[in-house]
């Protein structure tokens, strides 16, 4: 019994771990359909801003980001069977989705630039797919990212593309400006990373919750199975003790009542006959 409940206990931690592991697959999943309809959205965005709207964007490298994205997703989607551990492979897709976005920020204006508030997007599932302290991690990560671009074109040391039919008058080398910029990315980014992750570990409490109490549930439905096992066998054991001697009663009172034994009174029949009446009730019983 000790064994047979050890096992079952060991089952049901082994299904909820397969529960919650199965979870954060599907999660991977939807993240990069996700990042394959961002890769197609931003290739038909810039070529509808480039030859529609004739924007000044460099057009072939946003579609080589975009292809390397693509190329990426296809990678992850074959990996995706075959890893050991999700959250570290969420937590590299992660990773190189800042650096990708990091250059489509770079080649569509640098720190002037609005595909910067898709960093918030990334925190965001940062937040559902990784721990706490990591997705704090990969925020801290992002924000790098940015203050390093904003550096280096400040500073002259990559050069600064300029989309005058959006920024007519450039701004990122106004000291001022960048520091408010990068002050209020950096901000939005972790107090973007403290809501989400406060909501999620809610949830996964809550989740935790439910999960003890349906282990408490299944323990206490597999102990009443035991028991009632341990019941029916008692009680088949009680039975057969019981129905041997019995049958053997009716068999002697039969062969009285058929005369094997003599002849007996029409009193002492009846009795005989009554008696084995009740003793075939109790076999039945």
């Amino acid at each position: 019994v000790i064994i047979s409940q050890f096992t079952m206990s060991y089952n049901t931690h082994t299904r909820e771990k397969s529960s919650l592991e199965k979870e954060l697959v599907e999660s991977l999943s939807r993240f990069i359909r996700l990042r394959w309809i961002m890769a197609v959205g931003i290739c038909i965005t810039s070529i509808f801003a480039r030859l529609i709207l004739n924007i000044s964007l460099p057009l072939t490298s946003i579609l080589t980001i975009t292809f390397c994205i693509l190329m990426f997703t296809f990678i992850c989607i074959y990996f995706q069977k075959h890893v050991k551990s999700y959250e570290s492979f969420a937590n590299l897709q992660i990773s190189v989705d800042w650096i990708a976005l990091i250059f489509l920020v770079h080649y569509t204006g640098g720190i002037e630039s609005p595909v910067i508030l898709y960093f918030i997007f990334h925190v965001i599932i940062a937040a559902i797919l990784l721990s706490k302290w990591k997705c704090y991690f990969q925020t801290g990560f992002a924000a790098l990212l940015i203050i390093g671009l904003s550096i280096l074109e400040y500073f002259s040391i990559i050069p600064h593309i300029h989309i005058k039919e959006l920024f007519p008058d450039p701004v990122y080398d106004n000291g001022l400006y960048l520091l408010s910029i990068i002050f209020f990315s950096i901000t939005s980014l972790y107090i973007s990373a403290y809501l989400a992750t406060s909501v999620n570990n809610r949830l996964r409490k809550r989740e935790n919750e439910i999960v003890a109490l349906k282990n408490d549930i299944t323990d206490a439905y597999n102990k009443l199975e035991v028991i009632d096992r341990e019941k029916s066998e008692f009680t088949y054991k009680v039975t057969h003790e019981l129905r041997s001697p019995l049958s053997a009663i009716q068999s002697l009172l039969k062969s009285i009542e058929e005369g094997y034994a003599g002849e007996i009174s029409e009193k002492a029949r009846d009795l005989v006959i009554r008696s084995e009446k009740r003793t075939s009730f109790l076999i039945t019983l």
